[in-house]
């Protein structure tokens, strides 16, 4: 796996949260057991949550719900990294502050070969990267084109903070796959408001296990997602997070 000479890395970066996702079909009679002896060997990790599934059945005179157990999460606080242990896959997020991709994916596909070690896939369902970005404007916003290259035509200058606001892009992959984007806006910690750029590549051919193709169509997925935030992004905006 290489990285583009001509990638940017930004020293501010925009990355409030960044996911790397393996949904798979594993080993018949994997446990929740088994995936916390997984999880209590992440160095540094913590349990902190049970992920449920809520099921309902439906009868003619009657209707009921269940829970089940189906994972368990863990955080590493130092790190600000979060990892889940699914029946059927695999997650790992770092929140901001993020750095760059190489560290993430790389920790990433450590803490996957652990949780690969016991669980023993056999069928990959989905492979996914989402990056969700939060752009500073600063003061009250009267026209995205500053800062973003999509952005909603209205009839009325926004001389004020929208009262809200949601946009959705779906873009196709030639490799296949897709691109969702996600806009939104929401007010800022700093004063005035912030623009949500949220975005997940993903891929759901499922294919037969193989570990070294897995981690290099995420690493396609990424060059994907990481072109389609510099399409989105104005000069201005490089400038900032520089």
């Amino acid at each position: 796996m290489t990285v583009r000479p001509d990638r940017p890395i930004y020293s501010k970066s925009p990355i409030t949260e960044a996911v790397i996702d393996i949904r798979t079909v594993n080993v018949e009679g994997l446990s929740v057991r088994d995936l916390k002896k997984a999880g209590d060997s992440l160095p540094g990790y913590v349990e902190t949550a049970r992920l449920q599934q809520i099921e309902e059945t439906v009868t003619a005179n009657d209707r009921t719900h269940s829970q089940r157990t189906v994972g368990l999460a863990y955080r590493r606080e130092e790190q600000q990294s979060i990892v889940q242990l699914r029946l059927e896959g695999f997650a790992c997020s770092k929140l901001a502050p993020y750095d760059r991709w190489e560290p993430f994916r790389d920790h990433a596909r450590e803490m996957w070969s652990r949780y690969a070690e016991v669980a023993r896939p056999s069928v990959v369902k989905r492979l996914a990267v989402r990056f969700i970005n939060l752009i500073a404007v600063p003061g009250a916003i009267d026209d995205f084109r500053p800062f973003v290259n999509i952005y909603p035509a209205t009839p009325w200058n926004l001389t004020s903070p929208p009262a809200g606001l949601f946009l959705q892009v779906r873009k196709p992959l030639k490799a296949g796959g897709l691109i969702v984007l996600n806009e939104t806006v929401v007010e800022s910690e700093y004063g005035g408001v912030a623009i949500v750029l949220d975005f997940d590549v993903f891929s759901e051919k499922e294919q037969a296990f193989d570990n070294e193709a897995i981690w290099n169509q995420i690493e396609e997925l990424h060059v994907s997602a990481d072109e389609a935030f510099e399409s989105s992004i104005t000069d201005r905006v490089r400038g900032q997070i520089r």
